[in-house]
């Protein structure tokens, strides 16, 4: 499944690190979503792929889903009213 983050902040340890994307698309398995209602985990899947990926940790970011083609199972609107929510505290 697809998710968007946007507003990327990383931890880089003071290090001055180049073209770190403040934007990222993150592909999940959608094993790792399906009937999955607990949206702070969720969100813990994709921010630990977009690090794994790009090796660095990342300390803030806003998460959405692709609601045009959720996993089975997963309400992507309902995960979006969340996170919008959220990412507003």
């Amino acid at each position: 499944m697809r998710f968007y983050m946007t507003y990327i902040e990383w931890e880089t340890d003071g290090e001055d690190v180049d073209d770190l994307p403040d934007k990222l698309v993150v592909e999940v398995d959608d094993d790792f979503v399906i009937d999955n209602d607990d949206y702070v985990a969720v969100c813990e899947i994709v921010v630990n792929r977009a690090s794994d990926d790009i090796g660095w940790l990342i300390s803030d970011t806003e998460v959405h889903a692709d609601e045009r083609n959720p996993a089975a199972g997963f309400d992507a609107t309902a995960f979006n009213k969340w996170s919008r929510r959220h990412s507003e505290v």
